[in-house]
């Protein structure tokens, strides 16, 4: 494959084509260590939505190479399945030098970034943070580390500005600043009517869904209340994806289980 400059663009929406008959080199100027590696691709729904599953995740393989010619294996990296939400896969393997890695894939996609990272990472973080169901991982553990001292860590929360921009001046050092936030995904409803076409409801929110009930089932309930074969109703399909998130959840976080969830996020982020 030629030079792929949508690869590091962090740009989601661009993206190039990897066949399954194709292999994916990347060179470096020395030979580099890495231990952990973060792909994210761009969904390719079927044709015919309610045909099939929405999307058909390959496995890739990555190879190492001091010579661009004699490879050996370093781990198999399997991609979640994507929805709306568009969820990288990621794996984290114990340190590999080498100068070329390479790339391959049982089944053609679309990839539209690929991160090399020096750290270990935490293992399989997407699927904890329910980016998607758990994914067992084909590479081996990587080996303890210390990784940043959560004393290191700053929240720098209070001085983000109402647009968005960060009113910090960064003492000496080398500094890694990391923005959480969070955005619809825009799900919409599966096999809706035309006449209830709209976003998929927040389940995690207890008024979102209520709301839901009184303007949707609640009516068909009231209708059918009074005939003796009315028993209820069952809801056997689950076809949205996943779900990470709710307006809330800080505050639900703190009432159950008695600190501020933000503590955990900046030891999550020093572990990693």
């Amino acid at each position: 494959m030629d030079r792929a400059p949508q690869l590091f663009d962090q740009d989601p929406e661009t993206a190039v084509r990897f066949n399954k008959e194709d292999e994916l080199v990347f060179e470096f100027e020395t030979a580099a260590s890495f231990q952990s590696l973060t792909i994210w691709r761009r969904p390719e729904p079927p044709a015919d939505v309610y045909n099939g599953p929405p999307d058909n995740p390959p496995t890739f393989q990555l190879d190492a190479s001091f010579d661009g010619i004699r490879y050996a294996p370093v781990c198999s990296i399997a991609m979640p399945q994507l929805r709306k939400m568009n969820a990288p896969g990621a794996v984290s393997f114990p340190a590999v030098r080498a100068k070329f890695f390479r790339l391959k894939t049982n089944n053609s996609t679309w990839l539209s970034d690929v991160q090399w990272h020096l750290h270990s990472g935490v293992f399989n973080w997407p699927g904890k943070a329910n980016y998607y169901q758990y994914m067992p991982s084909a590479a081996p553990e990587p080996a303890d580390e210390k990784g940043i001292p959560a004393d290191q860590v700053l929240d720098l929360t209070n001085q983000l500005r109402a647009d968005g921009t960060l009113a910090w001046k960064a003492p000496p050092g080398n500094w890694t600043i990391l923005r959480i936030g969070h955005t619809p995904t825009g799900q919409s409803g599966a096999s809706q009517p035309a006449a209830g076409v709209g976003l998929e409801l927040d389940k995690f929110s207890r008024e979102a869904v209520d709301d839901w009930w009184r303007h949707m089932d609640e009516t068909l309930f009231n209708a059918l209340r009074p005939l003796p074969a009315f028993r209820g109703i069952e809801i056997d399909s689950w076809e949205v994806g996943v779900q990470n998130w709710t307006r809330r959840m800080p505050e639900k976080f703190r009432e159950r289980k008695h600190y501020d969830w933000s503590n955990g996020c900046l030891h999550l982020q020093a572990a990693s």
